[in-house]
């Protein structure tokens, strides 16, 4: 029956406080019933197959009517009329979970209910577990790893990994987590029994979704190699269905991010995070001294920091990305990496599936640390003319207190030569770190008003045997902002005319500065496509288009120097002029040359000239354009998919665009007489391509007729009007004749539709058609761009409306 549980407390002031809690006390195997209309008693609610489930349903005193209904895959009714106990063997077809709702009618009310039995895919589950591993490293560490993974009988399985290694601190701004997806069928009765209030009826019905093989489920799916952090704020929209994952990336661009795959088989992707660093406090508490300059009993420690200690220069914030991790036969899986300098506590993430979808997950944390850690806090850039206080915290896990001297050095980070100018470049300064406490020390610095290049901020510690050092790299900013003035001076043969320079004639601001005038001349607007050559090789990142644009380059490199001996001969006279730093440390920190170029462009602009000519000449050496053609072409037949299609990046699905992209770039090659986009491989790529291209507009054009669309309305857009253009350079593969009707059909669309297409689109209609024996459609087009043309002396032909993107 029930009982009334009574709890009573004093607050602070004495006065009397009471709980009250009530509860029913049943006693399942009693046959007394109970004074309650309906009670029902579970012995668990979560059970595995082969378990037994045993359910006791208590009536009142009064007849009464239950109704009760069971949900696994189809429902089933049963009547009762007094107390019952129900027993049930689970079995594998109950997993998904069992759900039991209820219908009573008593003294004119009704009452009713619902019970959840979880049957969990327990069958489904794999065991992840440490087989070596440390939770407590050194930084800069090299690791190695295995893990092992089981079903859930503990046999050995044979299933993939994908494990990432990142800094903890970062989720304090945006957690991050794997969630583990499920492809596994939850059973739930979906509806609820509706009863009139009205006495004398009452009207039931209960419903149950059809199952279906095919059930799409929308999910979140993040490419963390492709944009770094970013990928805890751009999300990319996804379907997924049983037989595979579809859909389309829908949103913003994602900011750049620096992604470096190795070659190793284990194919590891660093993907670097750029932001503010967010440093693990020592427990402890923190212990601030007035720092003053060292005295004698100081110069130990200050004699042996003169060797100096190492620093600590690598804070990437992401240890590893391994997306691609093996099982061996006996379930394990061993990796190796570096860890990065980073003195913080790191989240390890792991997650395992086999071919028939069993899944597991592991998470754990591990620390990077010192018995004497230096811990700087520094600001993310320095200002010209400013005064800046920079502070580190000495951390000391150790047994014993430390004694030490710590030092602060300012580098010029262009030449790494101290700095001088700033009002305390190089100081030592005492510290005292009791065990298991930290302490701080700090230095007050001075930005000269015409500093411009990058410091590096090295700050180290010594404190007997125990040594550790940071170094960071700070922007330096300006005031000022560069405003560029530009003038075309076009002139055609035997012509002279006068130009004006009325921005700088024209100066009514006291605190401008000229900081340069420039005249570039060229003869011959071609050189320009020579200068792009390079940037198209030093594309940062693996996917599909860009070591196509690589393979582009390489190969129009060697056109070149094929038919102009005279060009590669200057370009070998460049590469033997001023080589001497040619690559400084600047360039090798892709965040701080974003940063400079942005706030202080006018800084890089004096290395420019040079520089790039040194980047052409290294692009035209002989070797290196073999080399580069074999690699490029070779991971591109490697990232294509055997459907003939490519992705964005290996692993994503087909991308009908970037597949366009990449044989219309081959197709022209070959047009221009590119040997490299003739050779066997090219070919096999390109052909394979078309294939697939085929495909794509048979299937567009299949559609139209599935859905019994209006035929003469228009249904051709980019991607079909990329085909046409596409097509237009290749005759061979021939179009297969079960999709040359497809093809006559958007062919008709482009010569009734052209006009509604952007003058760039446009300009591929015409070519295509013209090409297609469609001469008179491929004259309006090109009447059509020349009316709506605009013409300027200064700025030459040009369209108004060109819109950015695809």
């Amino acid at each position: 029956g029930w009982h009334v549980i009574e709890l009573r407390a004093k607050d602070p002031q004495g006065n009397e406080i009471i709980e009250k809690k009530y509860t029913y006390v049943l006693d399942p195997a009693s046959e007394m019933r109970p004074q309650e209309p309906l009670l029902v008693y579970t012995n668990k609610t979560s059970l595995e197959p082969d378990e037994s489930l045993e359910m006791v349903v208590k009536t009142g005193p009064d007849s009464t009517y239950v109704l009760e209904t069971s949900t696994d895959i189809t429902p089933e009714f049963t009547a009762f009329t007094s107390s019952q106990r129900i027993n049930r063997l689970l079995t594998e077809k109950d997993r998904g979970g069992i759900d039991f709702s209820w219908l009573y009618v008593h003294n004119n009310r009704v009452y009713q209910g619902r019970q959840r039995i979880t049957v969990p895919w327990s069958n489904r589950d794999l065991q992840l577990e440490w087989a070596t591993h440390r939770d407590k490293l050194l930084p800069g560490e090299a690791e190695e790893w295995r893990l092992t993974i089981k079903g859930n009988k503990k046999e050995a399985v044979a299933a993939e990994l994908l494990a990432g290694l990142y800094d903890a601190s970062l989720d304090a701004l945006k957690y991050h987590g794997w969630q583990r997806p499920t492809l596994a069928r939850a059973n739930n009765l979906t509806g609820n029994w509706n009863a009139n209030p009205g006495f004398g009826r009452s009207i039931g019905n209960t419903w149950l979704d059809n199952l279906q093989e095919v059930v799409p489920i929308s999910f979140n799916k993040r490419y963390d190699a492709l944009d770094g952090l970013a990928s805890l704020i751009y999300p990319v929209r996804q379907q997924l269905i049983l037989r595979g994952i579809s859909g389309r990336v829908y949103g913003a661009a994602a900011p750049q991010a620096s992604t470096g795959i190795a070659d190793a088989a284990l194919e590891e992707v660093v993907v670097v995070g750029y932001g503010n660093q967010k440093k693990e406090s020592v427990t402890g508490s923190v212990e601030t001294e007035a720092a003053e300059p060292a005295d004698a009993s100081a110069k130990q420690a200050r004699d042996e920091i003169e060797t100096a200690p190492p620093v600590r220069t690598n804070l990437q914030e992401t240890a590893f990305f391994l997306p691609h991790l093996q099982t061996d036969a006996d379930g394990n899986v061993t990796f190796k990496f570096t860890l990065p300098e980073a003195l913080t506590e790191w989240k390890f993430m792991a997650f395992a599936h086999t071919t028939d979808w069993k899944t597991g997950y592991l998470q754990g944390e591990i620390k990077t640390q010192k018995d004497l850690m230096v811990m700087p806090n520094l600001p993310r850039f320095l200002r010209q003319g400013d005064d800046v206080r920079i502070s580190s915290k000495i951390s000391n896990i150790s047994a014993g207190d430390l004694q030490g001297i710590a030092n602060l050095q300012l580098l010029d980070a262009a030449t790494l030569e101290p700095l001088t100018g700033f009002s305390e470049t190089l100081i030592q300064k005492e510290f005292t770190a009791r065990a298991n406490q930290s302490t701080t020390v700090d230095w007050v610095i001075h930005i000269p008003e015409n500093h411009i290049n990058p410091v590096v901020v090295r700050i180290t510690a010594k404190a007997g045997n125990f040594t550790d050092g940071e170094e960071n790299t700070l922007p330096v900013i300006t005031n000022r902002m560069l405003v560029t003035e530009t003038l075309p001076l076009p002139v055609r043969g035997n012509e002279t005319k006068t130009f004006t320079l009325e921005k700088l004639t024209d100066q009514p601001s006291n605190t401008l500065v000229n900081h340069a005038l420039t005249v570039e001349f060229t003869g011959n607007p071609a050189w320009y496509a020579i200068q792009a050559l390079p940037y198209l090789m030093e594309y940062p990142y693996e996917c599909a288009e860009q070591v196509f644009n690589r393979f582009y380059a390489n190969a129009l490199a060697a056109h070149i120097v094929g038919q102009s001996p005279k060009v590669k001969a200057i370009f070998d006279q460049w590469a033997t002029r001023d080589t001497a730093a040619l690559l400084s440390n600047l360039e090798k920190n892709q965040e701080l040359k974003s940063a400079l170029l942005e706030e202080t462009p006018w800084v890089m602009e004096a290395k420019n000239e040079t520089e790039q000519k040194h980047q052409i000449a290294r692009l035209f050496e002989s070797h290196k354009l073999a080399k580069g053609l074999q690699q490029n072409l070779s991971k591109l037949g490697e990232m294509q998919l055997p459907e003939g299609s490519f992705p964005w990046f290996r692993g994503m699905m087909s991308d009908r665009y970037i597949t366009q992209y990449i044989a219309t770039g081959i197709a022209r090659l070959r047009h221009l007489g590119v040997e490299a986009a003739s050779s066997e491989a090219a070919t096999e790529i390109l052909t394979k391509a078309m294939d697939y291209l085929d495909r794509q507009i048979q299937a567009d054009y299949d559609n139209l007729l599935k859905n019994k669309a209006k035929l003469a309305d228009q249904h051709i857009s980019y991607p079909q009007v990329q085909y046409l253009y596409l097509r237009s350079f290749i005759n061979n593969p021939a179009i297969p004749k079960e999709s040359q009707m497809a093809y006559d059909y958007y062919v008709t669309q482009a010569v009734a539709f052209w006009p509604q297409f952007n003058p760039y689109l446009k300009g591929q209609l015409a070519l295509a058609l013209h090409r297609g024996n469609n001469s008179e459609a491929a004259a309006e087009i090109m009447t059509s761009l020349r009316e709506t043309a605009i013409h300027n002396d200064e700025l030459g032909m040009y369209w108004k409306s060109m819109p950015r993107g695809y």
